[in-house]
């Protein structure tokens, strides 16, 4: 009786674990079925050798389809996170993350891969999701403040539902794009970082408090900032004049401080920004 014990302990490790509220209703089902029958003929004092072998083979099929089913499932949801990363804003570690994509797709969409397949694909496309980085040291510029003033757009262009009749939404989008330009850039000076900074951080605080104005009373708009040096992603919530500060210090912190410590350095070499 010790392996299908174990083989329920198994199963029951699969409906409680990582990924389980992924599982389809057909596969947890029929997982949950298997696992009582199985725990019947634990129970049962007389249980011919076919039938415990049976029940067994049969739990250890449910659990292995639910195994796949899991992993196929958080496979999908990498890839569509992956598919939206503009990889043109780094310059290192692209061509690892560009290989490791296309390998999960492969697996992917191969039919016959199996879990152990997708669970290592899985792992390489996260790592290499985490090794792309802007390399500011190449040339000894600070990119900081520009990087989250980029991450903070980029959260409102996802949010484009509630922000893209703004009249400044093109604008936006147009400093957006230079500011990516300028951060993948290994030659950009930190003149031009603090410019591209600056002009997506005014057009972006317009937009911002336009929609402050118009929001509902009682309504809440809800983005998501980043902040570089931290790996969670805060929710930041929109509603009151609290709140709209909170966002706008978010939106600006980084860039802001940035601005003010680099534009005495531009000043110092005769670079001036109006």
């Amino acid at each position: 009786m010790e392996a299908i014990k174990a083989s329920i302990d198994k199963a029951q490790a699969v409906l409680s674990g990582n990924g389980a509220e992924k599982l389809s209703p057909t596969n947890r089902a029929n997982l949950n079925n298997q696992i009582l029958v199985a725990q019947q003929i634990v129970n049962k004092s007389n249980v011919t050798k076919e039938e415990y072998q049976t029940v067994l083979n049969n739990l250890e099929t449910a659990r292995q389809s639910a195994e796949h089913e899991i992993s196929r499932a958080m496979l999908a949801q990498l890839i569509t996170e992956c598919k939206g990363i503009d990889t043109t804003i780094f310059i290192e570690g692209v061509e690892a993350f560009n290989t490791a994509f296309a390998q999960a797709l492969a697996i992917y969409n191969d039919p016959t891969s199996d879990k152990a397949e997708m669970d290592y694909i899985y792992t390489v496309l996260v790592s290499a999701r985490a090794g792309l980085k802007v390399n500011d040291a190449l040339n000894n510029v600070d990119k900081r403040g520009l990087e989250s003033m980029i991450l903070t757009a980029q959260s409102v262009v996802a949010n484009a539902d509630k922000y893209r009749n703004d009249p400044s939404w093109d604008e936006m989008l147009t400093a957006l794009e230079n500011a990516k330009a300028i951060l993948a850039n290994p030659n950009a000076t930190q003149a031009e970082i603090v410019q591209a900074t600056e002009v997506l951080r005014l057009v972006l605080n317009r937009i911002l408090a336009n929609a402050e104005q118009v929001q509902k009373p009682g309504q809440q708009n809800e983005m998501y900032v980043q902040n570089r040096d931290q790996e969670n992603v805060n929710f930041v919530r929109t509603g009151d004049d609290e709140n709209i500060a909170g966002l706008l210090a978010a939106t600006t912190l980084a860039g802001t401080a940035a601005i003010i410590a680099l534009k005495k350095q531009a000043a110092d070499s005769c670079l001036f920004f109006r």
